[in-house]
């Protein structure tokens, strides 16, 4: 048997699988997400924990299974963000989430320095705030005090990985996503981290995303539910992996729509596709030697969920399909409606958050993400 996790923006989705693949049980355990002024948006790690734990056992009871049947674990999870450790691999802060917008100046700084189309070629994105890069360079320019205690550089599914093996690595897929790492020499981009002011022992190990990362500790495994000793393989960012997930493997695959918290459309490709518009964005993919191109919108059922709210506060979530419907009664050439391309603020309205604009070739499949 196998688990996989994925750490999402509202939960940890965890499934329990043969190694043929099958689907044997899933679960989703839900973790909060703080939303404060001038676009900050954060999570506590310690949360990611307490979910996979919950999400393991949660499986095993639902399916009958024993842990000692478990032979391999892994996790992708939200990509951009940032967790921030201390010499003993404890978060010194809140983990910075790929949805908080605070570090624009930052961003400023390295456009300045670096330049946008250079940044552009360098990392396949746009020098934008919702990449790790510019959060870490706000952290350390307003919270000189906690930074002073920073030595190591996580993202999600890695920070749960350190807990479940010892060992912090990353792969290139999530590496992508941090506006600090260079496509073409598949390492971090030292042009970029010199322009940071980031050193480069801060940030961690690239490992191919289906490498083993080290067999399951003890403890870890005695929480879980899980025989000690098991494969924890690295994993991969969710945006990568839900391609992976849907087939989207190789150009001929086509493309593949997500409509999560956040919403994209992704395909694979042999190498970075680089718009002269800075449009779009390329990953690498969890496959060796391909890429993941994506244009990408930050809310999807994220603007739906603030519209529920809006219209039906306070009922349950029959109220989707019930809006969905009255929707569907509606000529779809949107006249006498509109919708801000791209969402996401911090203005609250009697109690309910409502979003603020922001600037940020066969047939499709359809995946749902949160």
């Amino acid at each position: 048997m196998i688990i996989a996790h994925d750490l999402g923006t509202t939960g940890n989705k965890a499934s329990l699988h043969t190694v043929e693949g099958v689907l044997v049980a899933a679960t989703t355990v839900s973790y909060s997400t703080h939303y404060g002024a001038a676009g900050v948006v954060e999570q506590d790690p310690a949360d990611w924990w307490t979910a996979v734990v919950a999400a393991t056992r949660e499986l095993l009871a639902s399916a009958e299974v024993a842990g000692s049947a478990v032979e391999a674990v892994s996790v992708s999870g939200h990509m951009m963000g940032g967790i921030f450790l201390d010499a003993d691999y404890e978060p010194v802060r809140p983990a910075i989430i790929w949805a908080d917008t605070r570090s624009s100046q930052q961003t400023a700084q390295l456009v300045e320095t670096v330049g946008a189309e250079e940044g552009y070629r360098i990392t396949g994105h746009p020098l934008n705030a919702t990449y790790t890069l510019p959060k870490v360079m706000w952290v350390r320019e307003n919270e000189p005090d906690v930074w002073h205690r920073v030595r190591h550089l996580a993202f999600a599914k890695d920070y749960v990985n350190r807990r479940l093996t010892g060992r912090l690595a990353t792969d290139a897929s999530d590496a992508s996503g941090a506006n600090a790492y260079d496509q073409q020499s598949a390492d971090w981009s030292a042009p970029l981290l010199d322009a940071a002011g980031v050193a480069r022992e801060l940030m961690p190990e690239i490992l191919p995303s289906t490498e083993v990362l080290g067999p399951l500790l003890p403890d870890a495994a005695s929480e879980l539910g899980l025989r000690a000793g098991i494969a924890v393989v690295v994993g991969g960012g969710d945006g990568p992996m839900a391609a992976l997930g849907t087939g989207i493997v190789a150009p001929e695959d086509g493309a593949y729509v997500c409509l999560g918290t956040s919403s994209w459309v992704s395909l694979a490709s042999d190498a970075p596709l680089l718009d002269p518009r800075r449009r779009t964005m390329t990953f690498n993919h969890v496959v060796p030697g391909r890429f993941v191109p994506t244009a990408t919108m930050q809310t999807g059922a994220g603007a739906l969920d603030w519209l529920a709210d809006v219209l039906e506060p306070g009922a349950g979530s029959e109220r989707f399909a019930r809006l969905v419907a009255e929707a569907e009664t509606v000529d779809a050439s949107g006249r006498g409606s509109s919708s801000c391309r791209t969402c996401w603020g911090s203005v609250r309205r009697d109690g309910i958050r409502a979003f603020a604009p922001r600037s940020s070739a066969s047939p499709a499949r359809t995946v749902g993400s949160t």
